[in-house]
């Protein structure tokens, strides 16, 4: 009777103790999960911001090279107006 009692005893407790490791492993996978698509999120952000980051630069290139080019335009417009006024 004795040693009946010890083995429910220890089914009891083996079957809880299966209960919270079931558990256990539950949570590490939701976990991992959460954390595979988190890292996978920030690299996406990552890459994005460096394209973001690219753009701007080009942008910014592009912006100065309309301004040398313009001032290029308008430099050359008052020579050819300097040199039709001393044609005349």
């Amino acid at each position: 009777m004795f040693i009946y009692g010890l083995l429910e005893r220890y089914q009891q407790m083996s079957s809880i103790i299966n209960f919270y490791q079931w558990r256990l492993i539950c949570w590490t996978c939701f976990l991992l999960t959460l954390i595979h698509f988190a890292y996978k999120y920030q690299s996406r952000k990552e890459i994005h911001n460096e394209q973001l980051c690219r753009l701007n630069l080009n942008l910014i290139q592009t912006e100065a090279t309309f301004h040398r080019v313009s001032r290029q335009l308008k430099r050359a417009r008052s020579k050819s107006r300097s040199r039709s006024r001393s044609i005349r």
